[in-house]
């Protein structure tokens, strides 16, 4: 089986899934979370000239502060936003999701995330 068979076998299996927890649990206790970077200075690595004209620009280094956030959403509430200035790994999402997350969620859950390579399942399952 190609790999794009086998990546929508997977899209079709979870979606399934979602579905069977939407009916157990009811949609408002699907939960959904993710990180995102924002970066002070953003610049273009690429521009638009005509054909044969080349384009000057300057761009700064890449000493720039960036901020990340963590964040889950339930419809369109909002839980537990945290901003934070370094990088996020397994420790972070997992010490938020425990410290965070979880005394937000006053009903039962289900947690939707990405495969981050950070997404440690098995502690966030636990």
């Amino acid at each position: 089986m190609r790999y794009a068979e086998r990546n929508h076998k997977k899209r079709v299996e979870f979606l399934a899934e979602l579905r069977r927890c939407w009916m157990l649990y009811g949609k408002e206790n699907i939960v959904y979370f993710d990180e995102s970077g924002f970066e002070e200075s953003v610049n273009r690595q690429h521009a638009w000239a005509s054909r044969g004209v080349k384009v000057y620009g300057e761009t700064p280094g890449r000493n720039h502060k960036r901020s990340n956030l963590i964040m889950a959403q339930r419809g369109k509430k909002w839980l537990a936003p945290v901003i934070f200035d370094f990088s996020c790994n397994a420790d972070l999402v997992e010490t938020w999701i425990e410290k965070m997350l979880l005394p937000e969620l006053k009903r039962p859950s289900v947690i939707v995330m990405d495969n981050a390579a950070f997404h440690r399942k098995e502690p966030i399952k636990k």
